[in-house]
């Protein structure tokens, strides 16, 4: 068998157009035959490509991706030889060289996926609008039809370039951009389920992310002060006020500050009431949430008989940070410090990071942990004056 066992080589050759680039091809030599084909991957430093160790010393994106282009050729190389012993080159060169549908574009395939995700009803409206901007920035890089097979990393690239660039609303956030690919590449497999297209090249695309911010949260200390301010004379202020109070105290976004939530109460053994829950349902991903409902919401919601006035967003947050500079708090807080805020709160004060995020009506712990959450000692500290008193 191990004789039979396929040598695979990579070198690296110029067209023979004028246009001076370079591509990978892969040579294969068994049964005493030798093949040679492109990998269709162009190579941007050929001079960067180590012919002796077989590797592409370029500490990129393309790099990784050539690199690992070649490990998984020449782990499929080996399991067809392995598979089949009258294995020769041509084998491959048939396996790899198939012809890939090329009869419908990239633009169809993420048009007809977002038509495919509206029937589902899976998503808000807020969420399809934001597919509708891919489709639309996609239109407006591709003036011309873009196959399916031609999408991949490189041109990935490309387009992330145009969306940083373009004249009206650039996208300046490595997020924001990478979220097209990655939306580009759900569509794209989706074909592929839908035996539109037989396979694609954004299988291994890797996304980059912005520098997380810092973390924005009011500590206790800073929530106390909150409480005691006093705005009886100004009326718009303390509204703002109490529904960010709210807010802080049962985690909710701005949109689901005025949804409706059911009370439930809470009983031990003897069916004695020891506390009460909140329960609502999210109005971004219909995700069910429950909160302990303490006193200080309870109170607020009583006063406006279960119903907070409403405040449009942009007022609320206007109102907040004059509330915040009349306070002395330091931060640029928005409607959505307060979420930070409540979670943070439950973190430190020791549940574990799944319950909080049901509290938070998230669908993945991760979320919560990496974009609500920091490390603070706040927790230890806690920890430490519950086991002294436990100790006592």
């Amino acid at each position: 068998m191990l004789l039979n066992m396929a040598k695979v080589l990579f070198v690296v050759r110029k067209t023979k157009s004028n246009t001076g680039k370079h591509f990978l091809y892969c040579r294969i030599t068994a049964q005493r035959i030798t093949r040679e084909f492109s990998t269709e991957q162009e190579i941007t430093h050929p001079e960067k490509w180590n012919q002796q160790n077989q590797f592409y010393e370029v500490e990129s994106r393309e790099g990784d991706f050539i690199n690992l282009l070649c490990d998984k050729l020449k782990y499929d190389i080996k399991i067809i030889c392995v598979s089949n012993p009258e294995f020769t080159p041509d084998h491959v060169i048939q396996r790899f060289k198939q012809p890939v549908k090329a009869n419908i574009s990239l633009q169809t395939i993420v048009s007809e996926y977002i038509q495919h995700e509206r029937k589902e009803g899976r998503w808000k409206d807020a969420t399809m609008r934001h597919r509708e901007d891919y489709l639309n920035n996609l239109l407006l890089f591709a003036k011309q039809q873009v196959y399916a097979n031609d999408v991949d990393e490189r041109w990935a690239e490309r387009f992330i370039y145009f969306l940083k660039t373009k004249k009206e609303n650039p996208c300046l956030h490595d997020t924001r951009a990478s979220r097209h690919i990655e939306y580009y590449r759900k569509a794209l497999n989706w074909a592929v389920g839908e035996k539109k297209i037989t396979d694609h090249c954004l299988h291994n695309y890797s996304a980059k992310r912005d520098k997380r911010k810092p973390l924005i949260y009011l500590t206790e200390p800073e929530k106390q002060v909150w409480y005691n301010g006093d705005f009886t004379d100004i009326g718009f202020l303390q509204k703002a006020q109490k529904c960010f109070t709210v807010q802080m105290n049962i985690g909710v976004s701005y949109m689901d500050l005025w949804a409706e939530y059911e009370v439930q109460n809470v009983k031990d053994d003897n069916n004695n009431t020891i506390g009460k829950i909140l329960l609502g349902k999210r109005g971004k991903n219909g995700q069910v949430f429950f909160v302990p409902y303490n006193e200080i919401a309870e109170e607020i919601l009583k006063e406006y008989n279960y119903k907070l006035p409403y405040l449009d967003n942009s007022d609320y947050n206007k109102a907040i940070k004059i509330i915040a500079k009349i306070l002395g708090i330091q931060k640029r807080i928005t409607t959505h410090t307060a979420r930070r805020t409540f979670i943070m709160s439950r973190k430190n004060e020791g549940w574990d990071m799944y319950t909080v995020k049901e509290m938070a009506g998230h669908k993945s712990s991760r979320t919560t942990e990496v974009y609500y959450t920091e490390a603070t000692p706040d927790r230890l500290i806690n920890e430490i004056k519950n086991r002294k008193l436990l100790n006592r």
